[in-house]
């Protein structure tokens, strides 16, 4: 299990491995811990330097490419 620290008091909590789909589609499941809700906070999502998900002021935008794939 992989954790990404902040100074807010919780941290970012993905399991140790990816959960593979048929043609290469992924899920990336993660939470916050402890459980804290996420619909004020800005969240990005990045494959290496690309952001491929945004998710600010309760809008999404998804990068070039992750249309209808990032949720």
């Amino acid at each position: 299990m992989a954790t990404g620290g902040t100074d807010k008091g919780f941290k970012l909590v993905t399991p140790d491995h990816v959960v593979e789909y048929n043609e290469g589609d992924v899920t990336l499941r993660c939470h916050l811990s402890p459980e804290t809700s996420a619909v004020a906070m800005e969240i990005r999502w990045f494959r290496e330097t690309d952001c491929i998900y945004l998710y600010k002021n309760g809008h999404v935008i998804e990068g070039r490419g992750y249309s209808m794939r990032a949720e």
